[in-house]
């Protein structure tokens, strides 16, 4: 719930409640049910799963939508947090940002470093078992890596809006 303090027309605060437990085994199965409908009856083309560490996305939940959507053929794309880093086992798409990266491997990692960048990438890919890494950089831009060999980096472009 956010609440929002007004003062006159000008907004001067938001106050935000959250409920960050985990879904009960209940909930979790009939949003797995609702997931598999919607795969057959939708098909879309790619299942985005954006972790916000709020309780919906449990191991439970992201093992067995990854599992619905590889048995419908449908790519499965993460923004992870770091909760639950290493559930998201076969995604097709993996876009942690640096910070998660670091806090995932449990490594200390300079982003202009591209040899260790590379080499971390490639632990996360080893142990996730991904097709694809996209990690985001901040100022250094993005890396992106597909496969064992196949690394690339594209710097930010700094632009102004006047």
């Amino acid at each position: 719930m956010k609440t929002r303090i007004i003062s006159g027309h000008q907004h001067v605060v938001r106050v935000d409640e959250e409920q960050e437990d985990d879904l009960n085994a209940s909930d979790e199965q009939r949003l797995l049910d609702q997931v598999a409908e919607l795969l057959r009856a939708e098909r879309p083309e790619v299942v985005v799963l954006e972790d916000y560490n709020k309780g919906v996305l449990t191991e439970a939940v992201i093992t067995g939508i990854i599992a619905l959507a590889k048995a419908a053929g449908v790519p499965v794309a993460v923004d992870p947090k770091r909760k639950n880093f290493f559930t998201f086992r076969g995604v097709d798409l993996f876009k942690p940002n640096l910070k998660e990266l670091r806090d995932g491997l449990k490594i200390d990692l300079n982003a202009a470093d591209g040899t260790a960048m590379t080499a971390a990438i490639s632990e996360l890919q080893t142990r996730l078992g991904n097709r694809i890494s996209m990690i985001t950089l901040s100022e250094h831009g993005v890396q992106v890596h597909n496969g064992s060999t196949n690394t690339a980096s594209r710097p930010t472009n700094a632009r102004s809006w006047t």
